[in-house]
């Protein structure tokens, strides 16, 4: 099937429709999770455009009823307080398709490291927070309960809890390009978290920029581990397959940070094309991943290797390419790129299975900068 580019000024919302409609078995998301420490298999979930457009609808329809109109001139902000996983794209892809603004935030492991969601509770307006019912217990039990200068209307509302009936009671939206689709906010490392507007209309924009780079299609499979509280989490992960009509794999971050090879693992299982990450993850392959992980795998079909959101080191790139090569991983699909959450997601990328260019620096000898291609217009 060839790559078939989604109609201009189409948002996300109707694409899954359609996709739902056209493709309905195919698989969508499947998420992971390793077995046990020691083995080698993995415990899956899976879910296909039927099912996901179901699941979606599930979360809209009790969003609609719980919130009322989503039609205003500011349609409600709902924040989502959920680890990587199915739940948390059903939480998101729920809140565009009832017409809500979904403001993606970080799960606080408990309440005394709430304070970075308090600050985006306070700035977003939000006054409903979909989480897993963990953590709602937690937040709300007698010792953990928010600050006291959150407002006390903010509810917790467990995804586990909305009842099924809803998918069958979500009313239609009409959903333009300018309107708001979610609130992106920055890391806050160096203050209060700042929230970035992206309209429905920004997001498929940069999907075709993304796309161009990639030159992804239907038959790419996108591996991914990156949690989609950010924006290289969301936009690249999980909503690139949707766009494309492809599928991903998805496992939680902290299942790669604990065994970096089960990233390149899943890659070899599950057939990935298209997985990348911050420029650390490949030094920690790197450092982390003994001979005896090599083991059984291939990497042969992985042809965009993106590397992005912090400084992008050449020495990194030359160690894993050389790391990896006798299990089949080609150097040519590192694909360096620069991204900012004020821009959607990318401003510049390199170009699939391309290589890498690398300039000297001036009176520095030594040091050298990897090229991040070209700042995309269309």
């Amino acid at each position: 099937m060839p790559y078939k580019r989604p109609i201009p000024n189409m948002t996300l919302v109707a694409r899954l429709a359609a996709l739902a409609a056209d493709q309905p078995d195919a698989l969508l998301y499947r998420e992971i999770t390793p077995d046990t420490a020691a083995s080698r298999k993995w415990v899956c979930r899976e879910w296909s455009y039927r099912e996901t457009q179901w699941h979606a609808d599930r979360v809209a329809g009790f969003l609609q009823t719980k919130l009322g109109d989503t039609t205003s001139v500011m349609p409600p902000r709902v924040v989502i307080a959920m680890p990587a996983g199915l739940d948390y794209i059903a939480a998101y892809l729920g809140c565009l398709r009832a017409g809500a603004i979904a403001v993606p935030a970080y799960p606080p492991r408990r309440p005394q490291r709430s304070e970075r969601l308090h600050a985006i509770l306070a700035d977003s307006g939000a006054r409903l927070i979909l989480a897993h019912a963990s953590l709602t217990e937690m937040m709300s039990s007698s010792n953990g309960r928010m600050a006291s200068n959150v407002d006390p209307s903010v509810q917790w509302q467990s995804i586990e809890a909305i009842d099924d009936a809803n998918a069958a009671q979500v009313r239609p939206t009409s959903i333009n390009s300018d309107d708001i689709a979610f609130l992106q906010y920055t890391s806050g490392s160096s203050g209060t978290p700042k929230g970035v507007a992206v309209t429905h209309g920004n997001l498929v924009h940069n999907q075709s920029l993304i796309q161009s780079s990639f030159v992804s299609d239907v038959h790419d499979a996108v591996v991914g581990w990156l949690p989609p509280h950010h924006d290289m989490g969301l936009i690249g992960n999980v909503l690139h397959p949707l766009y494309l009509g492809a599928s991903l794999t998805l496992m939680k971050p902290i299942d790669f940070l604990q065994s970096p090879v089960r990233w390149l693992r899943a890659l070899a299982d599950f057939g990935g094309t298209i997985s990348g990450g911050p420029n650390f993850a490949y030094r920690l392959c790197v450092d982390e991943i003994d001979d005896a992980d090599l083991d059984g795998l291939d990497l042969s079909r992985w042809q965009v290797a993106f590397n992005g959101a912090e400084p992008i080191d050449a020495d990194v790139i030359d160690a894993f390419s050389d790391r990896f090569e006798s299990v089949g991983f080609d150097r040519r699909a590192f694909c360096p790129c620069y991204g900012m959450a004020e821009t959607t997601l990318l401003v510049t990328s390199a170009t699939r299975m391309r290589g890498v260019t690398c300039h000297k620096r001036e009176h520095d000898e030594g040091t050298r900068r990897v090229s991040c291609g070209s700042a995309h217009q269309e």
